[in-house]
């Protein structure tokens, strides 16, 4: 080897060892990284602030990380987000220059903002600073823009507060103020119309203009500037759109030159320089006013900046100029979109393809449409249809992406989104998809940054403020949830989603008077239905939708307007597992509806997405005999109300203690993983009641496992186990008139299997199968005093069912007309034997005799059923129906068809009139939950009546709102009951029963802290004389005026108070009628621990100690405890969840 080569190598491998150290140090330099790109738009470089003379410009690309010191340019018709090491997220604009400090916990950290635009979201609590030539901003939590240019600073706020300071002044601004700086003048605020325009730069407008398939006119097409156009339009297609700009701007185009205006117009919008691209459509627009091209676009625009009239007029105005195109097409599509038009997007989008099935733009807006109208094979194939017409665009990887979400392919889901990112980093949904992915996967916080990230993509983007709001929400960073809740409102008035997401936080932050408001105006924009359904849906939401609405109405007391909205949602869309739950949950604290809470309980489970809401042990169970308010947890209510459906385990305890010995807890652990959920509980009740031998126990078991096996198919299991011991629990008209010996035992373990299948978007199949095994022990004893010997008489029962139930049901939902179609069978095994032993005490000599007697009271019940709800007519509804039920009870057949009729009619849109009249046979008691709808234009049609009972039913109902604080209802009904008496196995004769009642209501919110309402309730039973059981009466009427005060604060405090007059009259089986009236006054304090943590609660039934007689006993079904106490009682109640 040559001495010369020698040399070289040396200096080569010398130069190399250099470049390494050189490295090694820049990487130890920035090591802590101080800021992080996570979109890159065009030209974007850094170099170091060190040595601003030789240091060359780098360009950054996305996920470089950036080191303290450096300078960050941004070049002309470029953009880029950035997320500091403080978590703060801002958005550069063209033309900005900025130098980064080092950012610490222990001291200032600052950016040096030279000249440019910024939008910043900033979360940090330190001390942080943003510095200009005419003013610095000291940041204290908030979102806000600066702007410099050679003459001043501009400082706008969107929420949170920001000190504006030179060394002429300083102020302190606030959400919705923007103030100016000059090198002569102090910050001083300035009066801005629309301070969001301050972001107008940053906004994302969708593609409508697919660059695979624009053409351009012969004659702008020439040989001259083939060449340059060919590169651009290439460029284009990469996403390197500051390229594809430069290169088109080589060539001079004037306004005749339409095709390239058009194309230079969508180019520039593309990276935020709207009003260029409006100046180049509107000289277009002089030019051929009737281009359908420049009028999409300028209709894309209008929807993006939330002018949706203006959008939809001009998107309609340019399809019809050119009805085969398909840009106006995806134009209309978006602002039919924004008026929360789907189906007639989806069509106008369908109608297209048609035309241009080779349009990858064209089938990934059908797949996005698709989604949204939730069919999601069609979406997806629509979605792999575009990627192999063009899978170099980013938006159909994100649609695939949300295609993926939508059936819990979470991996395949990031995969699409990260792919989407990689081609197009500025689009926002890619962000949002791939944020609720991780969150999805149990990683909240890293979630919630990509849709921070999302929300500077696109900041002035009402539902992905929602979507924030969530996740702050779920973080239990209330105050940047209801700022973004807020943002979201103003941003899109029309979309009920931010109102919808707001009641929820604000009822959990006890302000349920403010949730009720904004819970009304998302029911007023979604149709006047009570259940959520966003314009954007490409994710599912179940989790959102999933929520305990009813506890907003229960809060201030208004559970009669909970029960409206529920029937009313159920009729709207009766496949929706919320709207159900909602009605389950508005049915708890009703007299006699426990059959109805029950199945719709049982509905809303079967039609539910996998979720994490945790399922309490009792709920499922009627007639527990819990008196409202003196249980571990109300019936229905769970305070854990999740806003994603995500991986993750939430445990639930409730517990409480109080007098008469009363000690409860439940204990709930539910989970989510991927395609399973599940829920197991425990549920604890004992006290000893107010008299002798008035003791109650409950324990309750249950597992709950819920699979999805496919997008469309899902299947659940779910063993319940019940044991509960008692005394004489009926509270019969004297207070001394009770069984002291008297003792029930009750075993039940219920297995239930269901499914649902959702063949498409309107047709929906769920089946339940149900077995049960139940044995009912009584046993009472008397003693009987001689002479010449006492003589103790013991009766027992034991009562042994063994029942199966399976029921299938077709719900074909279209806009028009909601038809239910099922059938059910029930097959009831029953035994009851009795016994009464005589045994003769001592001292007389022993003796026994026993009588047994065995009664067979099997029972076969099939049923199947027809309704169709009616709901094309402007201002009616009607309701036709019809079930026929084939029932069997040993020797008794009965086969009946059972009409139903209900017609609604709204006379203004204040005042609604219902009518009912309907016909029903009462099912087997062992299994009181079905999937047959449970109501009539909310007339309840299955009541806690005894089996076999025929009944026929008539209601009328007037509700009206005197405005958003007053509303009030008045509903009398009739019930005609023939109930079959079994003797020795057969039914000999009947029992009939009429029921007249009365229900009203007036309810007033007073302000947002205090809420009032009474209501009148009468309800008039009277049973015929023959076959009458003696304990039971011929004539009862009660009278009930219930008047309520709620009062709720958002430091955590509420209290409740209750007077209640009753009046009653009792008629007993020999004509002896008695009365009674007196007021019993109930109380409640609570307190809502922070965070969500849970409520403590005192309450007091009974305040003063009011002794009175009440016939409480259901005499149409089970007994039950006292519905009002006749002493004192007092319990502190805790609800915890973690």
């Amino acid at each position: 080897m040559t001495r010369t080569k020698v040399v070289k190598r040396l200096i080569a491998l010398s130069l190399l060892l250099l470049l390494s150290i050189n490295l090694h140090i820049s990487a130890k330099e920035c090591s802590p990284w101080v800021a992080k790109a996570i979109s890159i738009q065009g030209n974007v470089e850094k170099r170091s602030f060190s040595n601003k003379k030789s240091s060359e410009w780098l360009p950054i690309k996305r996920d470089d990380e950036l080191c303290a010191g450096e300078i960050v340019r941004v070049k002309q018709n470029s953009r880029a987000a950035l997320i500091l090491r403080n978590d703060t997220i801002l958005r550069l604009n063209q033309n900005t220059t900025m130098t980064l400090s080092g950012f610490s916990d222990e001291q200032s950290n600052w950016i040096n903002l030279e000249k440019g635009i910024a939008h910043f979201i900033a979360r940090i609590k330190q001390s942080f600073k943003v510095i200009t030539p005419f003013v610095n901003a000291a940041v204290e939590g908030t979102e806000f823009v600066i702007s410099v240019n050679s003459t001043q600073s501009e400082v706008t706020v969107f929420e949170g507060i920001v000190r504006a300071k030179n060394k002429l002044g300083e102020i302190t601004l606030t959400g919705g103020q923007t103030a100016i700086a000059t090198k002569t003048t102090p910050p001083t605020v300035i009066i801005k119309i629309n301070p969001r325009n301050a972001v107008q730069w940053s906004l994302y407008y969708p593609a409508i203009i697919n660059y695979k398939n624009i053409q351009f006119d012969n004659d702008e097409y020439n040989y001259k500037n083939k060449s340059i156009i060919e590169k651009s339009v290439i460029e284009a297609q990469k996403g390197n759109i500051v390229n594809a700009i430069a290169l088109i701007d080589l060539i001079e185009t004037t306004p005749k030159n339409t095709a390239l205006q058009i194309y230079k117009a969508t180019l520039y919008l593309s990276v935020g320089r709207t009003s260029l691209s409006q100046e180049i459509i509107l000289s277009t627009l002089k030019i051929q006013a009737h281009n359908p091209q420049a009028i999409a676009l300028q209709s894309i625009i209008a929807t993006v900046q939330n002018n949706k009239i203006k959008a939809l007029k001009l998107a309609k105005q340019a399809s019809s100029i050119a009805p085969s195109a398909y840009q106006p097409a995806m134009a209309l599509s978006y602002a039919y979109q924004s008026m929360f038009d789907i189906d007639s997007a989806l069509s106008t989008i369908q109608s297209s393809i048609k035309k241009n099935n080779d349009n990858a733009l064209l089938w990934t807006r059908l797949s996005e449409l698709n989604l949204m109208k939730g069919n999601l094979d069609n979406a997806l194939i629509s979605a792999k249809k575009a990627i192999i017409l063009n899978p170099k665009l980013s938006k159909t990887q994100t649609t695939l992406g949300f295609a993926y979400l939508s059936q819990v392919k979470i991996n395949q889901a990031k995969k699409s989104f990260k792919k989407a990112i990689n081609i197009d980093d500025t689009d926002p949904l890619s962000h949002l998809g791939l944020g609720l992915a991780i969150i999805h996967l149990g990683k909240l916080s890293l979630g919630r940054q990509h849709i921070e990230f999302a929300a500077t993509l696109d900041p002035n983007n009402a539902l992905i403020r929602s979507y924030l709001g969530k996740a702050y929400y779920e973080e239990k960073r209330e105050q940047l949830a209801t700022t973004q809740f807020d943002m979201a409102k103003n941003l899109d008035p029309l979309d009920p989603t931010a109102y919808f997401y707001s009641a929820i936080q604000k009822q959990s932050l006890n302000r349920p008077v403010e949730a009720l408001f904004d819970l009304d105006k998302s029911i007023e924009l979604n149709n006047n239905r009570a259940i959520y359904r966003s314009s954007f849906l490409l994710d599912q939401d179940e989790a959102a939708r999933s929520v305990s609405l009813a506890r907003i109405y229960s809060d201030i007391g208004f559970d009669d307007l909970a029960l409206r909205e529920g029937w009313k949602s159920t009729i709207n869309d009766p496949t929706n597992n919320s709207a159900h739950r909602f009605l389950a949950d508005s049915y708890s604290n009703l007299p006699k509806q426990d059959i109805a809470r029950v199945s719709e309980l049982l509905q809303a489970q079967l039609l539910q997405a996998l979720n994490l809401n945790p399922i309490q042990p009792q709920l499922a169970f009627s007639n527990l005999g819990i008196l409202n308010g003196t249980g571990p947890s109300e019936s229905a209510f769970s305070e854990y109300n999740q806003m994603f459906t995500r991986n993750n385990i939430n445990f639930q305890l409730n517990a409480i203690l109080g007098a008469q010995n009363t000690i409860g807890n439940d204990f709930v652990i539910s989970g989510l993983k991927n395609l399973v959920s599940y829920s197991f509980g425990q549920f604890h009740y004992k006290t000893k009641g107010y008299r002798p031998n008035n003791d109650l126990t409950h324990d309750i078991y249950n597992a709950f496992i819920q699979f999805q096996a496919t997008t469309n198919f899902n299947i659940q299991f779910e063993n319940r186990i019940r044991k509960t011991a008692s005394g004489d629990l009926q509270q019969t008209f004297d207070l001394n008139n009770y069984k002291e010996n008297k003792r029930r035992d009750i075993k039940t373990e219920t297995n239930r299997f269901g499914f649902k299948y959702k063949s498409t978007i309107d047709q929906t199949l769920i089946a339940s199968f149900i077995n049960n095994e139940r044995t009912i022990t009584e046993s009472d004893f008397s003693i009987i005093p001689g002479p010449p010997f006492d003589v103790k008489n013991t009766a027992t029962a034991n009562n042994d069912l063994s029942g199966k139930s399976r029921e299938v049901q077709y719900i074909y939902n279209p806009s028009f007309i909601k038809m239910i179609f099922g059938f059910s069978n029930i097959n009831l095994k029953h035994t009851e034997d009795r016994n009464l032993i005589q045994s003769i005490l001592p001292p007389g000599p022993s003796a026994t005799t026993s009588n047994p007697s065995s009664l067979n009271k099997d029972a076969i019940y099939s049923t199947a059923y027809l309704y169709f709800n009616i709901t094309s007519f402007e201002n009616a509804l009607v309701t036709l129906g019809f079930s026929y039920d084939d029932y069997k009870i040993v020797k008794y057949k009965n086969k009946k068809l059972n009409p139903k009729l209900g017609i609604q009619y709204k006379f203004n849109p204040n005042t609604l009139l219902r009518v009912a009249a309907l016909s029903s046979v009462k099912r087997p008691i062992t299994t009181n939950q079905t999937i047959e709808p449970t109501n009539i234009l909310g007339f309840n049609q299955f009541y806690d009546d005894l089996r076999g009972a025929e009944i026929t039913s008539y209601g009328v109902a007037l509700d009206h709102t005197f405005s958003k604080y007053i509303k009030a209802s008045i509903s009398p009904g009739w019930r005609s009951l023939n109930v079959p008496v079994f003797i020795n196995s057969n039914s000999d004769s009947f029992d009939h029963y009429d029921e007249q009642t009365v229900n009203s209501f007036i309810s007033y919110i007073i302000n947002k802290h205090l809420s009032f309402s009474i209501k009148y309730n009468t309800e008039l039973l009277e049973r015929s004389a023959s076959n009458v059981d003696s304990s039971q009466p011929l004539k009862l009427r009660t009278s009930q005026i219930p008047i309520s005060l709620n009062y709720s604060n958002p430091n955590g405090i509420s209290f409740y108070m209750s007077s209640i007059n009753i009046d009653q009259v009792y008629k007993d089986n020999i004509s002896i009628t008695q009365s009674e009236n007196f007021w019993t006054t109930n109380f409640s304090l609570s307190y809502r621990l922070s965070k969500r943590a849970g409520i403590l609660s005192l309450g007091i039934n009974n305040i003063f100690d009011q002794n009175f007689n009440f016939y409480g006993v259901n005499f149409t079904g089970e007994p039950k405890l006292a519905q009002y106490l006749p002493e004192r009682s007092v319990n502190i109640r805790i609800n915890t969840t973690f």
